[in-house]
């Protein structure tokens, strides 16, 4: 999960393929606090905004894997591009969450 390019919106990708990754519709730089999740079932990739449904499409294949450490707020693929915010309560999954789930925890 991710800026997505140059907006100010959230990008969500898996890996294994280069139509497994998602863009996000809704803004989230505007100075307030937004619950953001990226979900992946096995056919389907979501981003919810704040328990709202921002964007979704078809994917498959297993969630991509790699060597790199997991960091919060800087990509360890290329260093120095930190996230430059505050970031709380980071969750990691090991299911694919529904809508009312991921509200249950806003």
């Amino acid at each position: 999960m991710q800026r997505f390019g140059y907006t100010n919106r959230i990008e969500f990708a898996i890996g294994g393929g280069p139509d497994n990754y998602l863009g996000g519709q809704i803004e989230v730089n505007d100075g307030e606090w937004h619950h953001v999740a990226g979900v992946y079932d096995g056919t389907q990739i979501k981003i919810y905004i704040d328990g709202v449904l921002d964007s979704e499409k078809y994917a498959n294949g297993l969630i991509g894997s790699n060597n790199h450490d997991v960091l919060i707020g800087e990509n360890p693929q290329s260093t120095g591009r930190k996230f430059s915010g505050q970031i709380d309560e980071v969750r990691i999954w090991d299911k694919a969450r529904t809508k009312e789930e991921i509200l249950d925890t806003l």
